[in-house]
């Protein structure tokens, strides 16, 4: 999924857009919401879709590390 985020990086208070140290923790929660650990919770604010494969499949017989290493050391 191609998320764009608006970032405001001159700080001037008539532009929009993130502060740029708000970045990163606003991108985790857009791109967690609606998988199987958070589905409840994302439903609660609206989400219209949702990824539940561990909900319904179980964990991967594969750890995530094997596709992308970087993911199992969140």
């Amino acid at each position: 999924m191609r998320v764009l985020i608006q970032v405001n990086t001159s700080g001037e208070p008539q532009k929009y857009g993130l502060d740029p140290d708000e970045v990163v923790n606003f991108a985790r929660e857009i791109l967690s919401m609606g998988l199987s650990g958070d589905y409840e919770y994302a439903i609660e604010e609206g989400a219209t879709e949702l990824r539940l494969g561990r909900a319904l499949f179980g964990p991967r017989p594969i750890p995530d590390s094997f596709y992308r290493p970087q993911a199992d050391s969140r």
